[in-house]
């Protein structure tokens, strides 16, 4: 649709891996990756990852690339203009009542407020105490820039988190 919005929310993209990787086991129940670790998961060659062909290597590469933001947003940007609205998931817990005013206003309708907004109704406990701090230092060598270069492009406060044991 020529008027159709989009709005788009985003996370920490390690976070947001982890939470790929624990609901490809526990949603998904994808056999190989039901015992394995997030380190293990994550620590894989990228060379040998890189062309996506079998069931590790395809969801290994959807958990890194649906975590790199910038390419994407910048096409649905190119498409969509001003009709995209980028959020990051931090607003939401932060102000979640002007966020959601701002999403209700983006897409033309009347906001509205309900307390049970605030309801966390699903939740994997992904967080980065799920991973080494070594994996961290290696997802973020890989994530960093590309969020900060985000961030940066669609004017969100770039935070980067520090290891909980780091």
């Amino acid at each position: 649709s020529p008027q159709g919005k989009l709005i788009l929310i985003t996370r920490n993209p390690v976070e947001r891996a982890i939470s790929h990787f624990r609901h490809l086991q526990v949603v998904n129940k994808i056999p190989p990756l039901q015992e394995m670790d997030a380190d293990t998961f994550f620590n894989r060659d990228l060379a040998r990852m890189l062309p996506g062909v079998g069931l590790i290597q395809s969801n290994f590469m959807h958990a890194m690339t649906f975590s790199l933001y910038l390419a994407k947003a910048q096409r649905y940007r190119s498409i969509f203009g001003e009709r995209l609205l980028v959020i990051d998931n931090s607003q939401l817990r932060n102000d979640p009542k002007a966020t959601v005013r701002r999403l209700f206003e983006h897409v033309g309708v009347d906001p509205i407020w309900k307390d049970s907004f605030l309801e966390i109704r699903h939740s994997n406990n992904a967080a980065l105490r799920d991973i080494s701090p070594a994996t961290f230092d290696r997802l973020s060598r890989i994530m960093r820039a590309d969020y900060e270069a985000f961030c940066a492009t669609f004017g969100i406060d770039f935070v980067w988190p520090a290891h909980p044991e780091g």
